[in-house]
């Protein structure tokens, strides 16, 4: 999560759920296994990002674009759920969500570049804002984990940021998997 007058900074939290005692030998196994998954899906944000364990949702969209329409999808879903009305889709917004993602494949974390440029790009608005992804894991998954970062879930349910865009570009592979790098702008009208 990245508003233009935060401090940028990335933070990975995982929430490992606790396992009884008395399956301890098992517990250990699927403790590693899960670990293992749960490490798939990194966010950054100042909030502190926590990924929690959800059930498969459909196929995982196969190329960035796909990916990245369906990721909006899932947000003005999780906007319309929360009384709010959809981000209007804007192309300035996805211009500048395609060249903030490019630039981070590859970097061990990711971070937060300054917003004043894309405020400049996108005049209409006088704030922006950003949540990023890295993962292999579904649409529905990623924004489940935006929701439950203070910092990016704030982005999410802001009224004040009416448009936006999301951007993918692959970066690597995990378990035979393409892992989408994704930046979401959001902006505000005024």
């Amino acid at each position: 999560m990245a508003r233009a007058s935060a401090r940028p900074g990335p933070l990975r939290l995982v929430v490992v759920p606790l396992l009884g005692l008395a399956l301890l030998g098992l517990a250990l196994l699927g403790l590693a296994l899960l670990g293992l998954a749960l490490l798939g899906l990194a966010l950054t944000g100042c909030g502190g990002a926590r990924e929690t364990p959800t059930a498969p949702q459909s196929p995982t969209p196969s190329t960035p674009a796909s990916y990245a329409s369906a990721l909006e999808e899932e947000v003005n879903a999780a906007r319309r759920s929360l009384d709010l009305p959809p981000l209007v889709h804007d192309e300035c917004a996805a211009t500048a969500a395609l060249a903030r993602a490019a630039a981070l494949v590859g970097a061990p974390e990711l971070g937060h570049a300054p917003l004043q440029d894309v405020i400049a790009a996108c005049a209409r608005g006088t704030r922006a804002a950003e949540n990023l992804s890295r993962s292999e894991r579904s649409p529905r998954e990623v924004v489940d984990a935006w929701l439950a970062s203070p910092g990016h879930a704030a982005n999410i349910r802001d009224p004040t940021l009416t448009r936006g865009a999301i951007a993918c570009v692959q970066d690597g592979e995990a378990r035979g998997e393409p892992r989408f790098l994704c930046s979401h702008v959001l902006l505000s009208e005024s």
